[in-house]
Order: C-alpha cells, then sequence, then structure tokens
C-alpha cells in the first residue's frame, strides 16, 4: 500500500486539475487494508469513487464511508434466479440492501449489463429500473465489453 500511495501521491503533485481516484477491477472491498488504503488516499483528494459488487459493501459500509465520495453497484439483474445463475452464489438481497444503505449517504449508481438473450426483456428492465427508482439512485445500462474469454460474440445488444 505504501508504494501504490507514493506513485499516488507523485501524480497528484503533478497533476493540474484536482485528483479523481477510482478503485474498480476485481474486487475493492477484498482488499485487506482496503479502510487503511482509503483513509491514506483521503489525504490527496476528497474525490474517490469505487466500483462493487456489493456483496461486501454493508459490512464494510460503517468502516469505509467516510472515505468515499461514490460509490457504484455492478448489478446486472433483480431476478433472484438470473442473479445466482450470473454470480454463482446467492445474494441479491444482500447487494439490494447495500445499495439502499449506501444511498443514504452517498451518490450511488448501479451499473447493468446488458446481454442478449440474459437480462434484455422487458420485465428485466422494469425489474431494474424500478428498483433503482425505490432506491433513490441512478441506474445506468452499459454494454458487455469484449475481451479474450469472455464469449463476447452475439451478446451486445445494440
Amino acid at each position: 500500500d505504501t508504494e501504490r500511495y507514493k506513485i499516488i501521491k507523485t501524480m497528484s503533485d503533478r497533476s493540474p486539475t484536482p485528483l479523481k481516484i477510482k478503485l474498480t477491477g476485481g474486487e475493492p472491498l477484498l482488499h485487506p487494508t482496503i479502510t487503511s488504503l482509503l483513509s491514506d488516499l483521503s489525504t490527496l483528494t476528497p474525490s474517490i469513487g469505487i466500483t462493487t459488487n456489493g456483496v461486501l459493501l454493508s459490512r464494510h459500509w460503517p468502516s469505509v464511508s467516510r472515505y468515499v465520495s461514490s460509490v457504484n453497484v455492478s448489478l446486472d439483474t433483480v431476478n433472484p434466479e438470473k442473479f445466482n445463475l450470473l454470480t454463482r452464489r446467492k445474494g441479491l438481497n444482500r447487494v439490494m440492501d447495500a445499495v439502499k444503505l449506501a444511498s443514504e449517504s452517498h451518490r450511488v449508481k448501479v451499473n447493468c449489463v446488458v446481454m442478449r438473450g440474459f437480462n434484455d426483456g422487458v420485465e428485466d428492465f422494469e425489474g431494474i429500473l424500478k428498483f433503482c427508482e425505490e432506491a433513490g439512485v441512478e441506474c445506468r445500462f452499459i454494454e458487455w465489453m469484449p475481451f479474450s474469454g469472455n464469449n463476447f460474440d452475439g451478446k451486445f445488444v445494440s
């Protein structure tokens, strides 16, 4: 963490504009020292965002909420069966509760990747939009990102 902090501090010191930090990729809340990392980074900027799958968000929220300014939660469906199939685990209610918890005090966006034949039906859109509206959060529909190994072919919805 010290090395990462030094690199980011150097970038911050040399940046002509205020620094914005976004922790994404993998699952930031799995980092063993996420709270201290966020605390260190908060000395450089008040603009820190995290992108999470939401599964661990409620557990970490009391310690990380003071350091982040925004939260993006990846949630591709509010259908329990589809959620379990996609994530290979139960936990939809935990994610939805975490979105609601974080939205009580922070700006939260839900990122929904639309995949042809999986979550591209009217009931899918209505479900996620209804949840986001009730939770008071922004919903963003984003496209499936093509990269080697994710079986992208034919899943893009345009």
